[in-house]
């Protein structure tokens, strides 16, 4: 996406002048997410079907973040941008269909769409003719897959199509967009045939598994133990065991941050993690041994929250001696370091499940909780991470004034709602004070 922009913004996709100039607009805008100054630029005599497909683009990556102010799809000049290009679909280069396929997986996936069977059907043809002409690439390909396939409109000519560039080794495919592949190709309710799993796997057996870093290889492996499991292929699970025991081979060498990238790729999948995290839990026990002055509070931090959060949904096993070592790490942590609020935050979100006495850390424990200048929608969370830990805080210290807070609430998006209630709610067992608290919020 942002060669796409840095592209744009030099005006390398357009001759005119004013169109260069839109271009850079638009960027701008995006930048900002002001969606507004979107439509309102698209309103441009200068604007074509180019300018429109980004600017769906650009609304559509809005609409994806939680939270976003969605009244903005009632807009007349964005049923208006939405007609128009419709109707100009035709025009449509390579990019702008990559735009557009983005913006109408987006739209579907959250019901902001109803499009009818016969532009669906205009709309994949296009992409027909487009690919017998050669004009896309194949990270345009690869991206115009996953849009459809994730909204179950699959297209066998992008997929025989990808297939033959999978498997010529001439052709440039990073492990990236291989993943994006295989994600799509797992979530197609229909069948996508043999040719292209096995196409995956000759371009997994190119890769020399060396050079890939420690994280894109924790996603390719979690990927491939996905697709094998829905597919049988024998070439994919030979490629699957060739990944995993280089995974394992790297763990005894990393470093903290690469460890934490490491769990929280396997924290979603149990079946794979044991292993892969019994060995990194090692590592971690002969880092802790070198002394606190061997690593940072915040990276060490970092790393116990992803542990925790695991350990709920694997039954992670640690020695005495390593939760002892943790112990001790936290308590110098509490005790000597100030720590960034979000890091501090996910360590007391989770640190109920760390099966060990921290009575004895209580009064750190409770200092800590109380000294951070938390965003309200980060306080019901809080309130209620301090009643798992049976902290003995105040709940108006902690969430602020209750009119102030109720106000906030109020505005706040129903997800987040939500959220937050269930959190006061848990927190209410441990601080019954905040009952009428409750009653209030469910009266408004």
């Amino acid at each position: 996406m942002l060669r796409v922009l840095v592209k744009r913004c030099l005006g390398l996709y357009r001759s005119m002048d004013q169109a260069q100039e839109l271009n850079l607009k638009l960027s701008v805008a995006s930048s900002n997410s002001n969606l507004k100054e979107v439509l309102y630029l698209l309103q441009s005599p200068s604007a074509n079907i180019s300018h429109q497909c980004f600017g769906l683009r650009i609304i559509a990556r809005s609409i994806k973040k939680v939270g976003i102010e969605k009244a903005i799809l009632s807009n007349t000049y964005y049923k208006q941008l939405v007609e128009n290009t419709w109707s100009n679909l035709e025009k449509a280069g390579a990019q702008e269909i990559s735009d557009f396929s983005f913006w109408l997986r987006v739209t579907k996936l959250e019901n902001l769409s109803q499009v009818g069977d016969s532009d669906i059907e205009r709309f994949m043809e296009l992409i027909r003719n487009k690919l017998k002409m050669g004009a896309f690439t194949n990270r345009q390909l690869i991206s115009i897959n996953y849009d459809l396939t994730k909204i179950q409109l699959l297209n066998f000519d992008v997929l025989i199509k990808i297939s033959e560039f999978l498997e010529d080794p001439k052709e440039v495919v990073d492990p990236g967009g291989t993943i994006h592949v295989m994600i799509a190709a797992n979530d197609s309710r229909k069948s996508i045939g043999t040719q292209l799993l096995d196409s995956i796997s000759t371009r997994l057996e190119m890769y020399d598994v060396q050079k890939i870093d420690i994280e894109t290889m924790g996603y390719l492996l979690k990927r491939i133990e996905a697709l094998s499991g829905r597919y049988y292929r024998r070439k994919l699970e030979d490629q699957f065991y060739r990944y995993y025991r280089e995974v394992l081979s790297r763990i005894s060498q990393l470093e903290l941050l690469e460890m934490a990238k490491v769990m929280q790729i396997y924290q979603s999948n149990p079946g794979l993690s044991k292993s892969i995290m019994n060995s990194s839990l090692e590592r971690l026990e002969r880092i802790l041994e070198k002394g606190p002055e061997n690593a940072s509070t915040e990276e060490i931090f970092r790393v116990f929250s992803i542990i925790f959060e695991i350990s709920a949904k694997i039954n992670l096993e640690m020695s005495s001696s390593l939760q002892h070592k943790i112990y001790q790490r936290i308590r110098f942590g509490l005790e000597n370091e100030s720590v960034k609020n979000n890091v501090l935050v996910r360590l007391l979100r989770n640190l109920h499940e760390f099966k060990y006495d921290l009575s004895e850390l209580k009064p750190l424990l409770e200092k800590a909780a109380l000294s951070f200048q938390l965003p309200p929608n980060a306080r019901a969370g809080m309130l209620m991470s301090s009643a798992k830990l049976n902290l003995d805080v105040s709940p108006q210290e902690l969430l602020g004034d209750y009119e102030a807070f109720k106000t906030i609430f109020k505005n706040q998006h129903t997800y987040k709602k939500l959220l937050n209630f269930d959190c006061l709610v848990k927190a209410s067992k441990k601080y019954p004070e905040i009952n009428n608290l409750l009653q209030d919020i469910l009266d408004r």
